[in-house]
């Protein structure tokens, strides 16, 4: 059913889905039955393990080349503990990289039996493990691994998928369930019992992969900090199946007017689909699908496109709303999403979420002026003698909703940060 012909170019940092189970889901049962059970995570379908590890390789050698690890005729070098499956080593050869790979598949289902590595290297630029801990039976045994591990190597990379990414119910042999700050905060645990090593964060790389954690010895990674700090690694975490449904809202908008401006019970049918798909985004986010640091502003900042975009449709081109309707939204929009952007990256409190900052992530506001836009944007088309009724109304939803950004608690820090900013402006 596959060959080489099927294998696409990827990005390197791909969603993996690792394997798949009997009748945990229909996405999981259909595609089961599609592959006749085969498991994804082999060479044999599609490449994907060779493709991973591709993404690894790149991953390592860019962290060795951004902390001055290798080069000058330094050669780097990987100790990876597997269950047998890797190909981390090949991609690596690429680079430069020296790998001993060490199976402990025959072990690692034993909670009993003690890993014990003897590699025949003193150290190692790099321990390195893939999606191996969480099968684990204790996590214990983690411990006494990362211990071995760390003998050997210099900094260390554990890929984990954790309970909170959507491929771990997929595979049944996972059996530590922890999520991914829970993860977090057993390597910081580790780091912290052991002299000379620091865990020095949790890299995701592409949105929905397992994240990487890093821990590195006597300051071996001094260069770490900045790696996700890059641009291209801050727009790879906002490529995201949330924030790819919510942008698809605003072409899909725009194909609805020009194909079914003059059919209306059509183009009542495809706003309805525009607005499912600000639910279905935020569904997607919740599943693990889009907690990208920028989502919530990308969200919001496309729903309100797709509002004013609707509303001047309405008002200008087929004059079903006055057209003062779309300038009082806009300027309401203007207002609130000043005060969301300065919250998140000039004020910079604890908490920037556009949403939670203002204290309006779950109120009735949210709830009514979701309703009334969908309503508005599904019924006029039909019945277009209810224009000025609607358009009052969303009006009046909207405002209602904006109404806490503008005047919370957090509003008036807000207020005063920006008066405190003018103020020391003018005395220079």
């Amino acid at each position: 059913m596959f060959n080489s012909s099927s294998i696409i170019n990827v990005s390197n940092y791909l969603f993996s889905i690792e394997q798949y189970n009997h009748g945990k889901n229909t996405i999981t049962a259909a595609t089961k039955s599609l592959l006749n059970g085969s498991r994804l995570k082999g060479q044999e379908i599609i490449g994907w393990e060779r493709i991973l590890a591709e993404a690894r390789a790149r991953f390592l050698y860019e962290l060795a080349v951004n902390n001055h690890l290798i080069g000058n005729q330094e050669v780097g070098s990987v100790l990876e503990v597997d269950d047998g499956r890797s190909q981390l080593g090949a991609a690596l050869k690429k680079y430069g990289f020296q790998t001993e790979t060490i199976d402990v598949s025959q072990i690692i289902d034993s909670p009993n039996q003690s890993i014990s590595l003897l590699p025949s290297k003193d150290k190692y630029t790099f321990g390195v493990t893939h999606t191996l801990l969480e099968h684990f039976p204790l996590l214990e045994k983690v411990s006494l691994t990362l211990d071995s591990i760390a003998e050997k190597s210099q900094a260390m990379i554990h890929q984990v998928h954790a309970s909170d990414i959507p491929a771990f119910d997929w595979d049944e042999t996972h059996r530590i369930r922890k999520t991914r700050q829970e993860w977090e905060k057993f390597f910081k645990d580790w780091a912290s019992n052991k002299v000379d090593w620091t865990h020095l964060g949790n890299h995701d790389g592409f949105n929905g992969r397992p994240p990487n954690y890093i821990s590195g010895k006597d300051g071996y990674l001094p260069f770490y900090s900045h790696y996700d700090k890059q641009l291209i690694r801050r727009l790879i975490k906002e490529i995201t199946a949330a924030n790819a449904i919510s942008v698809s809202r605003i072409p899909l908008l725009l194909t609805s007017f020009a194909l079914a401006k003059d059919n209306p019970v059509l183009l009542s049918a495809l706003i309805g689909v525009v607005f499912f798909l600000d639910s279905a985004d935020g569904y997607a986010a919740r599943k693990g699908l889009g907690n990208s640091p920028m989502g919530p502003h990308l969200d919001i900042g496309v729903d309100h496109m797709v509002e004013i975009a609707i509303v001047t449709k309405f008002a200008y081109e087929m004059n079903l709303i006055p057209h003062a309707i779309p300038w009082i939204l806009a300027a309401r929009n203007c207002l609130t999403d000043f005060m969301r952007l300065y919250n998140a990256f000039i004020f910079v409190d604890a908490e920037t979420h556009p949403h939670k900052s203002f204290g309006t992530f779950d109120n009735s506001g949210r709830f009514i002026s979701a309703a009334v836009k969908t309503i508005e944007g599904v019924v006029l088309p039909i019945f277009p003698s209810l224009g000025v009724h609607l358009s009052i109304a969303h009006v009046l939803a909207s405002l209602y909703r904006g109404l806490p950004i503008m005047t919370s608690e957090k509003s008036r820090l807000i207020y005063k940060h920006i008066l405190e900013r003018i103020a020391s402006r003018l005395r220079k």
